[in-house]
């Protein structure tokens, strides 16, 4: 397997906030032990912000480079591509004024609930999800997408109702999603259902055995 160019690992270390790993880096080594050798980049990218997702896409893109993205979409790793994890973008922002919540990619169910609650909200019925891109269509009022050339693109229903309901289907499009913007309603003391108390379980179970 080839080697990372030093003129790519150099261009994204000059703006990248988050991490940037390449063979022979162990903890690269690690990253790809379980893909197959046939799927392996060349390039991994731990993106800390939507700027990093951007940047790097645009980097491959100048360089002819295909790029991956997990978590979000679960894209399959391309070989000889740059990858880019989101898993770092957790933190979800909620404005109490529209009742609405920003979900980064790598967020979710758990981190989303968590901060809701604290302005005395919680996901509008049907927004259960393990990430972001996962969230239930239903209350999606939003997306922020990057283009495979790094441009940011605000989606809603009005403003490019096509690319909305794509996102929303789960279709493939060449736009890889960094936010989802969720509806939020008002905590009630009612208890959750069995499914929602089960769907927070999970989440915290997972975010353990990770942590």
């Amino acid at each position: 397997m080839r080697s990372a160019s030093p003129l790519l690992l150099a261009e994204l270390d000059s703006a990248v906030s988050g991490l940037v790993f390449s063979a022979p880096d162990q903890r690269f080594a690690d990253l790809v032990s379980g893909l197959p050798r046939g799927r392996r980049p060349l390039v991994i990218v731990a993106a800390a912000t939507a700027e990093d997702v951007a940047f790097a896409m645009s980097v491959a893109g100048r360089q002819g480079l295909p790029v991956s993205v997990l978590p979000a979409g679960r894209t399959p790793a391309r070989r000889g591509g740059v990858l880019i994890l989101t898993t770092l973008l957790r933190r979800v922002e909620v404005d109490p004024e529209s009742s609405t919540a920003r979900v980064p990619a790598g967020a979710g169910w758990a981190e989303l609930v968590r901060e809701a609650r604290r302005y005395g909200l919680r996901p509008a019925p049907g927004t259960r999800g393990a990430s972001a891109e996962s969230l239930s269509d239903a209350e999606v009022v939003g997306y922020e997408v990057v283009t495979p050339n790094g441009r940011f693109v605000q989606v809603d229903p009005i403003g490019d109702a096509d690319l909305f309901w794509a996102l929303r289907g789960g279709h493939a499009q060449p736009a890889t999603v960094t936010e989802t913007r969720v509806r939020l309603v008002p905590f009630e003391d009612e208890r959750w259902s069995a499914e929602d108390a089960e769907a927070v379980v999970r989440e915290w179970s997972r975010e353990l055995v990770l942590s």
